[in-house]
């Protein structure tokens, strides 16, 4: 690792398909070729690196992966000085760029006292609490920890949202900071290129009989993104007459809600148009593929998939569990408000003919709101070697 290299740790957890890692991977893959990178993994001990979805890519792009136990099970002492462990071993960095919302304290903490120049802590998502009562008191409490740790030990504080912002910071400093809005960024390319793929292929088989209505949702299979309601949405449209297609693209990360899937799948007899596709290394192609994305989840922190889908030219219908700031002004954005089959319905059939966008219109929308990665990649590395302080 050559001396004058910039040297940047990630404090991230396991590098699995997710909104913040995207970005992330993204900031990897179109780094300066003088920026070193480490991700100090926040994992529990049954981890081995190089088993998220993302490792052998990063270690491909000349990344390190450091896992660190984390200190809720490791403890604090023990985080500490496995955390020194690491400096001793990677050097101190000149930047740690936190992605840990609520846990980023400790973090912070850790790398104040190892004097680390820039302390950056980024909030990727608005943050909600689901559990038990008792979870969620324990985690509004570590919550308020960290924001009171931010404001004294963070050099940046950033969120992708304004929302995200407020929920994770406080709304005073003490202390001279960079605090800005910085966008969940993608790359806008791949999502064209499968646009415009998807169309050829499209147009070639016109003549053809026609093909069903392509309906997709992507995401992790838990409870609150509301798959279960999705399917009963295809089901009604199916009793309507309409020839559709869902397609559901995703880890399944609670067995037991996929379980109730494949059974409402079943009963409803849904089994020839509903499918499970499990999580893909292809999201802009499969982006593509859809003729509708909709997405009916509960709440999302953020729902970078709703941008992902605007990205490949697809009308989106979403619940208001997604903030506002994912409709990047291209016309293709419907929000329902009730979670009525009914509404959805009619949303999604709406949605279907809504009237296309083409490459430049999208190209032109992200470069303007800041979600193009090209622009974020520019914010973030000024930072990093500290131009704006």
């Amino acid at each position: 690792m050559p001396s004058d290299h910039l040297k940047v740790w990630h404090a991230i957890g396991p590098m699995e398909m997710g909104g913040a890692e995207v970005m992330i991977m993204e900031l990897m893959r179109h780094k300066s070729a003088d920026i070193d990178v480490t991700f100090l993994v926040h994992c529990r001990d049954s981890y081995l690196a190089g088993s998220a979805h993302f490792d052998q890519e990063i270690q491909a792009l000349g990344g390190a992966i450091a896992p660190i136990t984390t200190p809720m099970q490791s403890g604090v002492l023990a985080y500490l000085e496995a955390f020194k462990d690491h400096i001793a071993q990677h050097g101190t960095p000149d930047v740690i760029h936190i992605h840990l919302n609520a846990r980023s304290g400790l973090v912070a903490v850790a790398a104040a006292l190892h004097k680390i120049p820039r302390i950056i802590v980024h909030s990727h998502a608005e943050i909600t609490f689901r559990g038990t009562w008792r979870y969620r008191i324990l985690a509004q409490l570590e919550l308020l920890i960290s924001r009171v740790l931010f404001t004294f030990l963070a050099t940046h504080l950033w969120a992708c949202s304004k929302p995200a912002f407020k929920s994770l910071f406080l709304p005073f400093s003490l202390r001279k900071q960079h605090r800005a809005i910085v966008p969940n960024a993608i790359n806008v390319s791949p999502y064209i290129m499968a646009m415009q793929k998807a169309g050829a292929i499209t147009n070639k088989a016109a003549s053809d009989q026609p093909r069903p209505l392509v309906i997709g949702t992507v995401g992790r299979i838990v409870r609150h993104k509301n798959v279960l309601f999705l399917i009963a949405v295809c089901s009604l449209l199916r009793r309507r007459g309409t020839a559709v297609e869902l397609r559901i693209v995703g880890r399944e990360a609670e067995s037991d809600y996929a379980d109730k899937i494949r059974a409402a799948i079943a009963a409803d007899g849904l089994e020839d148009c509903v499918y499970l596709m499990g999580e893909r290394g292809d999201i802009p192609g499969q982006m593509a593929g859809f003729d509708v994305f909709a997405s009916p989840a509960l709440k999302e922190g953020f729902g970078i998939v709703a941008i992902e889908a605007q990205a490949a030219g697809k009308a989106c219908v979403l619940s208001t569990g997604f903030p506002p700031a994912v409709d990047m002004g291209l016309n293709l954005v419907d929000f329902v408000e009730q979670y009525d089959t009914e509404m959805w319905a009619d949303a999604i059939m709406q949605a279907s003919v809504r009237d296309p966008v083409d490459s430049a219109q999208i190209d032109q929308a992200f470069q303007n709101s800041g979600f193009s990665i090209e622009t974020s990649v520019k914010i973030v590395e000024h930072a990093w070697r500290g131009y704006e302080r």
